[in-house]
Formats: structure tokens, C-alpha cells, sequence
């Protein structure tokens, strides 16, 4: 019988399992093998992004050791696990083709694992397959949805529980998308050689991800990927007046979002990633440049971080003096802070006077 699967290096992760020649949708491939553990059993795992252990649908479970463990998740996937039970009663897994697949293509599963913390399911078990529907975790998102849905008042983890005027807090996610939106740029904390480092850098945002871009031999772009880091935002609405000095305030909104920034390796990925940057703050500008080049792709290091864990603080109100003061003669009120375009400089050499579409807040 000729071989079906094969193992060999993978671009996705580690080793991978490959077709070793064209198979047919639906075609039984190879059984995934490996020590048996009893219901509700099953062994220490490791938070590395990587996992052997199949829990099957009885309670029971496989750790995987066999060649159909080395087949890598997908959030596209051309093979899926299968069930069977055999004539003792013990269900055994195979993997079988979704669709045709060529020789030489990867085989990939949607592993859906039960991982119920945001935290965790998009840092521990991050997944960078690269495909259009990258849903950026290995993790069953419809449980994950389930067990963090967040309600206005619910923090989703306690480094992001706002402890100071807590009536300020939002932590629903589009409260949160707006803030990410409307501001161009975020300064990003993180270690570097054990000393803390905060960098203002440039960000959009796509999905339930912020994005960041530099110099694929920038170091602090290489940290982040090594460990945690924070992500702060901040913009100022309007300058708060008061009738004594420490009643003075602003009018502001900000964001903070932890977690752990993943790189975008796929080079389709990463230009459907640099192409939200360019039209994010440039409407209908991507179609018009030079197209970019493979060199130009590979020079850039592309990175992403969910907004799972993350909280907004927003102040939009008046004056909030003592009762005693309000007779005080002196101005107080909210003076509004607004952003705005200057006049436009040509570069020299450009025939056309149409200035581009500019849109600096995105979230409108």
C-alpha cells in the first residue's frame, strides 16, 4: 500500500505531517496513536503552544506519540479527527481529508482546544497559520466567547480591574476598538536585557487585534515576541477648569492592554496586515501605490497583540467643585481639545494638486 502521510519540516511549527501523495476527500489517513489515559484523566500539560493530549468524546483521552500528532492546527483546515468505536467498545481517532489534497501539501486540523482564559488562549495557545480566517488562537473561540463574555462592569482579568474611580472603566470591547481606533499612535512597555523600556510607535488595529510594524532587526520588536508586554493608549477630549486648583482635570480616553505580542510570519497575512495600516489612516490609497516587493515584506517584522485583556478609563463630564466654592469669581468650564489637518506640502515633482483622503480617528 503506498504511503498516504509523511513527516517532515514544517513552516508552521516544528515537524509537521505532510500528504505523500494526492489524497481524496473523505480518504482515512492515519490513526492518531499514543498512551491511553481513563476519564477525566489526563496528563501535566505544558503552556507552550503545543499539545499532543486528544480528548475524545467518552471522557477519555490520548497523548499523542504517533505520526498524527505531528499534524499541525489550521484555522483552515484540510483534515479533521474522526472518531470510531471498535468492536470492544474503545474509540479510536483517525485522521481523514476534508477535501482533495495535493501531494506535498501540510496536513492541519482545527485543534478547537478548551482553553477558557482570553489571556492564555491568545499568548499560550496563539495560533499564526496565516490563513484568511486566522481567528489568531488554537482555541475553541465559541467556548472561549462563552466562558469571557464581558459585561460593561466585568474586568477580564485583575491587572486590567480598574481600582481608582472605577465608574470610569469600560471593558466592553467596542468601547475599547473605539479608543484603539481613534488614536495613531500607542507606546509599548516591555524588557529589554532586564531594564523596562516604553516606546511610542505607530498602531492600527484589525479585528480583535492591535498591530505594530518595524525593522525585522528592531530589538524591542524581537523582546516582545520573547515576553509580556503592555500597551498603552491615551487622548485628551478636553481641558477641565475648575474654581480651585485640584479640582483642575481632563476630559480623556485610554486604554491599557496586556499580553504577549505574536509575529505574523505568512507573507499573504502580512500584506493583507500592512494594507489595513495604509488604508486605515489613507482610504483607497493601498490600490494606487507601487505594488510592494517580496524583499520589502521580508524586511518588515509584522506583530500582533488580542485585545482580550485589556480595559478602557474614560472621563467625559464637567466641572466638579466643592459646594463651598461655587461662588468663587473666577472662569470655570471644560475647554474641548480637538485634532485637526494642517495645509498640505506637496513634494516636489508631483503633477497632481488632489490632496489624498486623510482619516486620523478610524473610529468614525
Amino acid at each position: 500500500m503506498a504511503l498516504k502521510v509523511v513527516a517532515r519540516k514544517s513552516g508552521l511549527h516544528g515537524r509537521g505531517l505532510f500528504a505523500a501523495r494526492d489524497l481524496a476527500a473523505g480518504e482515512k489517513l492515519i490513526e492518531y496513536k499514543g498512551k491511553r489515559y481513563g476519564k477525566g484523566e489526563h496528563p501535566e500539560l505544558k503552556d507552550d503552544g503545543v499539545t499532543k493530549f486528544l480528548g475524545l468524546s467518552d471522557g477519555t483521552g490520548i497523548d499523542g506519540t504517533g505520526w498524527a500528532a505531528l499534524a499541525n492546527h489550521g484555522c483552515n483546515p484540510n483534515c479533521e479527527l474522526q472518531e470510531e468505536e471498535s468492536r470492544g467498545g474503545k474509540l479510536h481517532a483517525w485522521l481523514h481529508a476534508l477535501r482533495d489534497i495535493k501531494q506535498g501539501e501540510e496536513l492541519v486540523w482545527d485543534y478547537r482546544l478548551d482553553v477558557r482564559s482570553p489571556q492564555e488562549a491568545y499568548t499560550d495557545w496563539a495560533c499564526a497559520c496565516g490563513a484568511e480566517e486566522c481567528r489568531g488562537t488554537m482555541a475553541d473561540t465559541k467556548k472561549l466567547r462563552q466562558a469571557a463574555s464581558r459585561v460593561r462592569n466585568e474586568a477580564p482579568s485583575s491587572r486590567t480591574r480598574v481600582r481608582r474611580l472605577p465608574d470610569r472603566a469600560r471593558y466592553d470591547s467596542a468601547s475599547i476598538a473605539a479608543i484603539v481606533d481613534a488614536a495613531p499612535i500607542c507606546t509599548v512597555a516591555c524588557q529589554i536585557d532586564g531594564a523596562v523600556h516604553a516606546i511610542p510607535t505607530i498602531h492600527w488595529r484589525e479585528g480583535n487585534y492591535l498591530y505594530i510594524h518595524g525593522a525585522k532587526a528592531g530589538r524591542m520588536l524581537n523582546a516582545l515576541t520573547e515576553g509580556e508586554a503592555c500597551v498603552t493608549i491615551a487622548l485628551v477630549d478636553g481641558l477641565v477648569l475648575a474654581r480651585s486648583a485640584l479640582h483642575h482635570s481632563m476630559n480623556y480616553r485610554s486604554v491599557v492592554i496586556y499580553g504577549r505580542f505574536a509575529p505574523v510570519v505568512n507573507a499573504q497575512a502580512k500584506e493583507r496586515g500592512l494594507r489595513a495600516f495604509i488604508e486605515g489612516f489613507y482610504p483607497g490609497r493601498w490600490e494606487a501605490l507601487r505594488p510592494i516587493k517580496a524583499k520589502e515584506l521580508a524586511a518588515v517584522t509584522l506583530l500582533r497583540i488580542p485585545l482580550n485583556e485589556a480595559s478602557a478609563k474614560v472621563r467625559d463630564a464637567g466641572v466638579k467643585d466643592d459646594d463651598a466654592d461655587l461662588g468663587w469669581p473666577i472662569w470655570a468650564g471644560v475647554i474641548p481639545v480637538l485634532t485637526t489637518l494642517g495645509a498640505a506640502r506637496k513634494e516636489a515633482g508631483v503633477a497632481s494638486d488632489a490632496v489624498p483622503a486623510v482619516r486620523l480617528d478610524r473610529s468614525k
